[in-house]
């Protein structure tokens, strides 16, 4: 079933529409009859890779709820990004806590003959949550986007014993193998901190403790700013790193410093999601807003990937009007500086209409023109500052308001940045222009 809603953001709030669905169901009276882990897994997602060897990645939103219980409404995103040879990243968000109908984690099912390319996907009750007498979950799921994959949602969802009968091995979030490992408590109102595992990578840059980390290579790591070993707010932000911005953000969770090329030690210091103290990443002080999100601000560069805009480069406002920038949301902040790192970053931006949300590298060529308002002018040429504006951007519509001047020979010229238009102009009138890129974009 395909259906279009607004999106809900972290603050609440709600803009935009969601793209259609490629699948729903609901899955009603589902429970776990012991605390044995084969009970308490479900797989209720079909994926048919293309190969072993081919990188795939599944979104799937997680709905639970009790009836009569709306107090126990509960949702999780899950995400499988699998990579060269079917390397697993799972990540999930936790977007409401209700303790009764806690689910801990996403499972994904692998074929052990790798020549099989249907994999499975689902979730995890807690082990002591597992079975509530009167309290069976209504479980929605819904399929949001597939890519170098085809994706379906089963009649039944399958358990583990079904799974592992059919010779497949179980891959649990906590379980070390997914790239991800857990700490703390999954069936809490707070987020779990999840660290990677087994996986090093090398500093594009000296790295300082406590410090945001994107990724710039394929197992590169490069801060945010150029020295971060204190919560002064004099730090110089590093406006010349591109980075995708599809790929997370990380914190790195110590106190010992990498220098330049050396080698960022994965266990138990990336962290995907953790409380984190902001002044150490941030010109940001002790100015947080607690219970607001926090977004990094940045600058769309057309093939892409973004980098950080002029400090401030975090805000925690999304706009209200068209500004060309995309933001990145970091977490929230619980506060004057400390904030909940999400394991999922959405990138949202303001088309002109309303904030909308990237969903992948694929939305950012098929994404609504770009729209730049100039306001009332009464002569030419004129150059406006809109950042997220790039040469290789062309006119898609352009329009006059109320009253019409009269233009001649209007030519309409994009640099990085930047707009200008020339031509003859008699009057003064409003000008809004819509601009679109001419080539297809690859994020890293």
């Amino acid at each position: 079933m395909n259906y279009i809603s607004k999106i809900e953001l972290p603050d609440g709030s709600q803009y935009g529409l969601r793209p259609s669905l490629l699948d729903q169901k609901t899955y009603t009276g589902v429970y776990s009859p012991s605390t044995a882990t084969g009970d308490q897994r479900f797989f209720c997602v079909k994926i048919t890779r293309q190969s072993y060897l081919t990188p795939w990645r599944v979104l799937v939103d997680f709905e639970f709820t009790v009836p009569n219980h709306p107090e126990y409404a509960y949702t999780i995103i899950g995400e499988d990004y699998c990579g060269f040879k079917s390397a697993l990243k799972s990540k999930y968000t936790k977007v409401n806590h209700g303790d009764l109908v806690a689910c801990r984690y996403t499972v994904t099912a692998y074929p052990t003959d790798t020549t099989d390319n249907v994999v499975y996907m689902g979730f995890a009750w807690n082990a002591n949550n597992y079975n509530v007498a009167g309290y069976a979950r209504d479980v929605t799921v819904r399929l949001i986007s597939c890519e170098n994959c085809a994706a379906e949602l089963l009649d039944t969802p399958l358990r583990q014993a079904q799974m592992t009968a059919a010779n497949y091995t179980i891959v649990a979030l906590d379980d070390n193998a997914t790239g991800f490992n857990e700490t703390g408590d999954a069936n809490s109102t707070t987020i779990a901190n999840l660290y990677h595992g087994g996986l090093a990578y090398t500093a594009g840059s000296a790295v300082y403790r406590y410090q945001l980390l994107v990724r710039t290579g394929a197992d590169t790591m490069s801060p945010l700013n150029n020295v971060s070993n204190s919560t002064a707010t004099n730090k110089a932000m590093r406006t010349d790193v591109a980075f995708d911005p599809f790929d997370g953000l990380y914190y790195y969770n110590t106190t010992t410093t990498v220098a330049a090329a050396g080698s960022i030690g994965a266990s138990a210091t990336l962290y995907s999601a953790a409380g984190i103290d902001l002044r150490y990443s941030l010109n940001c002080g002790s100015t947080l807003t607690a219970r607001k999100p926090v977004y990094l601000k940045t600058i769309p560069q057309g093939d892409g990937t973004v980098k950080l805009a002029a400090d401030p480069c975090w805000t925690q406002d999304l706009p209200t009007q068209a500004d060309g920038y995309w933001y990145i949301l970091i977490g929230m902040a619980y506060s004057a500086y400390q904030a909940n790192l999400y394991p999922e970053n959405p990138i949202y931006y303001h088309n002109g209409i309303s904030v909308c949300r990237l969903r992948s590298p694929e939305d950012i060529a098929s994404m609504a023109a770009l729209t730049v308002d100039f306001g009332a002018i009464s002569s030419l040429p004129i150059t406006k500052s809109v950042p997220g504006v790039t040469a290789d951007m062309t006119v898609d519509t352009w329009e006059l308001g109320w009253p019409r001047a009269f233009i001649s020979n209007l030519t309409v010229t994009t640099a990085d940045g930047s707009v200008t238009l020339s031509g003859t102009m008699a009057g003064s009138s409003t000008v809004i222009l819509k601009l679109s890129r001419s080539q297809s974009v690859t994020a890293l």
